[in-house]
């Protein structure tokens, strides 16, 4: 993370990262797996659902461009599945559910 500083990787930041992903959660209904849509269709530019008239007009910000997992339940949610499937009680774990440490949104 620290070559993310905004001059190396065609200026991504950390922040970039979060608010694609973010906007992301934000358009699937808060749930994580969001799928961006085909390019033809690919002009959202938030999480609000606002379009812009360019495919990908928001470069890195462009909701789903970046996937980190967003947790419905928030921190206790992503920690408790970490114990579960990947931490302490499961090493190595024989089963992680999509969109890990999050629970599935999708089966």
């Amino acid at each position: 993370m620290t070559q993310l500083d905004g001059t190396k990787w065609g200026g991504v930041t950390p922040r970039d990262i979060v608010i694609s992903s973010y906007a992301g959660f934000m358009l699937d209904g808060h749930k994580a797996g969001y799928v961006m849509p085909m390019p033809d269709q690919a002009t959202i530019l938030d999480g609000n659902g606002t379009t812009g008239d360019v495919i990908s007009q928001n470069g890195v910000k462009t909701p789903g461009l970046f996937a980190v997992p967003v947790c419905e339940g928030g921190m206790m949610q992503a920690w408790g599945n970490w114990k579960k499937y990947g931490g302490v009680e499961s090493n190595p774990p024989s089963y992680r559910p999509p969109y890990y440490p999050c629970q599935p949104a999708r089966t």
